[in-house]
């Protein structure tokens, strides 16, 4: 073997290794850090919004989505499909049942807002963080990035989508939809923040 040969083996080597400690310990990081900051955006957005007299501080609409928003940026580390997986298989061997009693909450919440406006803006807020917690669990598993790209080939062909974005969107949420109920995702974090 030639020095030359020894250097090429080295230099690959070096490379796959600063690749893996990249895909495995810095893009996990960074995920997590957009995440939160996008979250911390729209939570920052509706404390400007109860601000300016919309609705108040302590309407059960505004405490409810707040609390579920501070339990996602609190424990977003968690939310990956693995642990979702796990938590749903301890749900069902277990006698401890999933709470759904946040998302009833919250739809009481926002059926007692009267002005239309104020209760299409909270759900928007909830739309929102609900989409960026979906999109963050699935691009945490390759497995749900391959899913989600076979259904947004079929959401393309079958319905009448012309974005790839508003396709990869709605494919996201099926196919997390397919896996785990979307409302225990909600009711973790709610529960993970009282």
């Amino acid at each position: 073997m030639s020095l030359f040969e020894l250097v090429a083996i080295v230099h690959s080597f070096i490379s796959l290794a600063l690749i893996w400690y990249m895909w495995c310990r810095l893009f996990p990081q960074y995920r997590l850090d957009k995440f939160r900051q996008e979250m911390f955006k729209v939570r920052n957005e509706l404390f400007l919004f109860a601000a300016s007299g919309a609705i108040s501080f302590d309407d059960p609409a505004y405490r409810l989505l707040r609390r579920s928003m501070n339990g996602y940026l609190r424990y977003a580390h968690r939310m990956t499909f693995y642990q979702i997986c796990i938590t749903l298989l301890e749900w069902r061997f277990t006698s401890d049942r999933p709470n759904l009693a946040w998302l009833r909450s919250w739809n009481q919440a926002l059926r007692e807002i009267r002005d239309p406006v104020v209760r299409q803006q909270m759900a928007d807020f909830h739309r929102r963080s609900t989409n960026l917690a979906i999109r963050f669990v699935v691009t945490s598993s390759i497995l749900l990035r391959i899913a989600v790209l076979i259904s947004a080939s079929g959401v393309l062909v079958h319905e009448n989508i012309g974005s790839l974005h508003q396709a990869l969107k709605k494919a996201a949420h099926a196919t997390l939809a397919r896996v785990v109920d979307l409302r225990l995702l909600e009711a973790d974090a709610a529960r993970s923040a009282a």
